[in-house]
């Protein structure tokens, strides 16, 4: 599951940081094949590439929280936030 992980990862908006797009991501992650994901594995990532990317496009956001709440957390300093 290390790849799906990483993929949301990377394409999900934080507190700490913006989404990546697919492309970037999908580039990051084809760069590690090999030394940090494994090669078959990797392979079956870049085969269902388009999969990945439309799953992306129609869920994004679905799970994050509201704008509002990012903007404020982005702006906090940590002593605000404990």
């Amino acid at each position: 599951m290390a790849i799906p992980d990483v993929y949301d990862a990377l394409v999900s908006a934080r507190p700490y940081k913006e989404p990546f797009s697919h492309e970037k991501a999908f580039e990051i992650i084809k760069e590690g094949i090999g030394t940090h994901f494994d090669p078959l594995i990797g392979q079956a990532f870049l085969h269902c590439e388009k999969q990945f990317k439309e799953i992306t496009q129609t869920h994004r956001g679905a799970d994050t929280l509201p704008d509002s709440i990012l903007t404020s957390a982005r702006n906090a300093k940590t002593g605000d936030l404990l």
